[in-house]
């Protein structure tokens, strides 16, 4: 790509080779009245006033009189153009090349840090106040996931006791990709009320008091400390990945899904995800014109600081899938979807209250 002055903030193509088409988004770095765009069979131009940006476009084949859907609004340019994908690559509208499914391997490559007779300490992450005394786990076990019937886990019946076998005793701990289950009477350092669980030195949030037994602590909201290393994780990574898990085990290319946290003693948070697309190619540059090559889910989003209607609606339709997450969490995938609405024009920025964004879930959900 060149490009001698800088004529954008941000650039991204929607690639879409099934349907030969191609989405352009860009945000100008100022407000214009007039913008061009002149199409060539590797290539597309940005002419503003006397200004001229080349954009490269890897990997695609332009049809070059294709342009439509063109529009400028204030600092925003979006258009569509088409294109001609070689068959080799993606099948054509008779036949589809099948790819081995990534929500295979994703599941199957979630392992824990967590070592059976290994000596920790957890502590809080924010203030490094110690959790718990010196622990050994005798047992380390998976949990199922929360949208399995407990009963399901065990391979012959245990009456009505299987739930309560989930429950981790002293020397036990049960844990998820994000989280774990430990027994109350493993931690100290910490207070509780109405089932909120926060560190006791610096009132941080940890998490939640499953039962009178057992409480579940976040990997993104505690430490544990071994003899060499302290284990804790990102919360944004937890979150998406979280989102990722969940989509595994949904067959359609749409879905939707809750995300609740209990933020404090008086109010619970939910995020509203509807799956447009659960993978979509994108192609992002910024402002210096450096593109990179991203995989992504294409989502509509809502906040919601309380059960209202839309709310309640979500959580009685079996079809959405509800999780808990952690507080953490619910503000650094907030921030990222926040970030990534920003990209689309206003006017394709928000539907029926709902916005539009990016779920960078597949890779480089860090940045």
């Amino acid at each position: 790509m060149s490009r001698p002055e800088k004529i954008y903030k941000s650039l991204v193509l929607e690639i879409r080779p099934r349907l030969r088409s191609v989405n352009v988004l860009i945000s100008l770095v100022s407000s214009v009245e007039n913008v061009k765009i002149s199409l060539n069979s590797d290539s597309f131009q940005i002419i503003v006033s006397e200004q001229t940006c080349n954009v490269g476009c890897k990997n695609l084949k332009i049809v070059s009189d294709s342009l439509s859907s063109l529009s400028v609004t204030e600092s925003y340019v979006s258009f569509r153009f088409a294109t001609d994908n070689s068959l080799d690559d993606w099948g054509s509208f008779k036949t589809e090349l099948l790819r081995t499914s990534e929500s295979v391997s994703f599941a199957l490559s979630k392992s824990t840090f967590l070592l059976k007779s290994q000596l920790y300490t957890i502590q809080c992450k924010n203030c490094s106040q110690d959790l718990s005394k010196p622990l050994r786990f005798g047992r380390v076990l998976p949990l199922p996931s929360e949208h399995s019937e407990p009963g399901d886990w065990f391979c012959h019946g245990h009456g009505s006791n299987s739930v309560a076998l989930l429950d981790p005793k002293e020397s036990d701990i049960f844990y998820t990709s994000c989280y774990c289950h430990l027994n109350k009477r493993s931690t100290r350092n910490v207070l509780e009320s109405d089932k909120l669980i926060v560190c006791k030195r610096c009132l941080s949030w940890l998490g939640v008091a499953k039962n009178p037994e057992t409480a579940k602590f976040w990997f993104n909201t505690v430490a544990f400390k071994d003899e060499s290393k302290v284990h804790t994780s990102c919360p944004l990574r937890d979150a998406l990945d979280t989102v990722h898990e969940t989509l595994c085990g949904v067959l359609f290319t749409t879905a939707k899904i809750i995300l609740c946290c209990q933020s404090s003693k008086s109010q619970t948070d939910y995020i509203l995800l509807w799956i447009l697309e659960k993978q979509l190619n994108v192609q992002i540059y910024n402002s210096e014109g450096v593109g990179e090559d991203c995989k992504v889910a294409k989502v509509l989003f809502k906040y919601e600081s309380g059960s209202g209607e839309v709310v309640k609606k979500w959580l009685e339709d079996s079809s959405v899938a509800s999780v808990d997450v952690s507080k953490p969490m619910t503000v650094e995938i907030l921030k990222h979807l926040y970030k990534f609405n920003k990209i689309f024009p206003r006017e394709f920025s928000e539907s029926n209250n709902f916005y539009i964004s990016y779920l960078m879930m597949y890779e480089h959900g860090d940045k």
